[in-house]
């Protein structure tokens, strides 16, 4: 997983201008995160908010920004409401679907990467085997399309 996380940070790095982030934060905000939403975050996309907090080239990853305001804790209580099971966290909110992070599924300290609706009754969709898939295949499409 270091390999994908090194491409990430390449591709991160040479688009950075492209994109949109809030930039590094406490690690003390991950752990607020994990006690207000009940659940233990995967390694990567902890890495990822605390290296880049929110956003993205393209795309919004729903993160944490340094001002201690919890945007991942706000929209996953919003989903929650409308029905989400609890244990997906939403990282990133399409309109009609939310990608959600699986953490009922961890395993090795990372869990999938799935789609949840509250329009449809499909049901949890699986989208990506962990946190770093998902941003590697997002960020090489958002570039694509640049």
């Amino acid at each position: 997983m270091i390999h994908i996380r090194e491409k990430i940070e390449d591709l991160i790095a040479t688009y950075y201008d492209e994109g949109f982030f809030l930039g590094s934060i406490d690690e003390s905000l991950i752990d607020e995160t994990e006690i207000k939403l009940d659940v233990t975050l995967p390694d990567s996309y902890k890495w990822y908010i605390k290296t880049y907090g929110c956003g993205g080239i393209g795309f919004d990853i729903i993160g944490v920004g340094r001002d201690g305001h919890l945007p991942v804790v706000s929209s996953t209580e919003k989903y929650r409401s409308y029905g989400m099971p609890i244990g997906l966290i939403v990282i990133q909110d399409i309109g009609e679907w939310v990608y959600c992070l699986d953490t009922n599924r961890m395993s090795k300290c990372e869990c999938p990467v799935v789609t949840w609706s509250m329009h449809d009754r499909d049901g949890i969709i699986f989208r990506n085997n962990n946190f770093y898939e998902y941003l590697l295949d997002s960020l090489k499409e958002a570039i694509d399309n640049l």
